[in-house]
């Protein structure tokens, strides 16, 4: 199964989603991957009502994924160790547990600030929901976009702060508790990922469909520091939590590139055999780098 999203679990343990196309019906599987680990994963739940490309970690033993339906899933690890053909339900209820005010079209992105969950979709809207273990209230709904939300995210040194971007070519900075962005920036190209660095609080790295990645601050996301070309979009970029210059950047061209954003050098990569769809740090052992692609592999690295 093609790999589409990962998230840090604990040390050397990560959460992946991986999806698959058989015959007329897609087919996900939520699994858990740890360093050294012999195939197949330790745990893992297949499902087949919706395709799931986002995930994100409450805590060890609580996962969120978005699935293509416009839905939030929550996914006890529980679960994951005892396989499923469904997610868990809600008690007393027969449908899956999901959290409420779902979007009208597919979820493109999640992203978690503590317990305050972000998500953009294809319906141009934001949903913030405040989340209590395996269940979540709806919050708010931001709507400034034009075109699909592709990515949003909470700003790491601004914890109230986010932005997103969109197919309109916008790059958006909102406050939380105000329901229009403070700041929009017109690129030149629709960005399609985005991360934070954790250096500074207004340093962005963008994916554009250009074939660019741009290192930007995102009060002048117009004029970029850096720009790196690739031969297809990046579509997952992640920066280390630890070496904060260096960035991870996964392409269509199927490179894995690490840049080191002061000397604006390639300072490592390697090659998948096909997309490069999620790139994640692990948060606890320096160095550590995990990749995922539709080559449908999942692959540790030492940096």
């Amino acid at each position: 199964m093609q790999v589409e999203a990962i998230s840090f679990v604990q040390k050397n343990e990560f959460v992946v989603c991986k999806s698959e196309l058989t015959g007329e019906t897609w087919e996900s599987k939520v699994a858990l991957h740890k360093k050294g680990e012999v195939t197949p994963p330790e745990g893992s739940f297949d499902y087949t009502s919706s395709t799931f490309n986002a995930v994100v970690v409450l805590d060890v033993d609580t996962y969120y994924v978005a699935g293509l339906d416009g839905r939030i899933y929550s996914i006890p690890r529980s679960i994951m160790l005892a396989p499923s053909k469904a997610p868990p339900k809600a008690p007393g209820s027969s449908m899956p547990m999901v959290l409420d005010k779902a979007h009208n079209m597919p979820i493109s992105s999640l992203d978690l600030n503590k317990d305050k969950l972000l998500s953009g979709s294809w319906d141009c809207n934001i949903h913030i929901y405040q989340l209590t273990g395996s269940s979540g209230q709806f919050i708010s709904e931001k709507t400034g976009h034009q075109d699909f939300v592709f990515d949003v995210k909470w700003n790491p040194l601004e914890l109230s702060q986010f932005a997103s971007i969109s197919r309109d070519k916008s790059l958006q900075y909102w406050d939380e508790r105000q329901n229009k962005p403070s700041l929009i920036t017109l690129l030149p190209h629709a960005p399609l990922t985005m991360a934070w660095s954790f250096k500074t609080d207004n340093t962005l790295a963008l994916g554009l469909n250009d074939n660019t990645v741009r290192i930007v601050d995102y009060r002048k996301a117009d004029q970029p520091i850096i720009t790196q070309k690739f031969s297809a979009p990046v579509r997952a970029i992640a920066f280390s939590p630890h070496k904060k210059e260096l960035v991870a950047l996964g392409s269509d061209d199927t490179s894995l590139v690490v840049l080191d954003t002061e000397a604006n050098k390639r300072v490592w990569e390697f090659k998948h055999k096909d997309f490069v769809r999620a790139v994640c740090w692990d948060k606890e052992d320096v160095g550590v780098l995990v990749s995922g692609s539709w080559d449908q592999s999942v692959a540790f690295h030492s940096i």
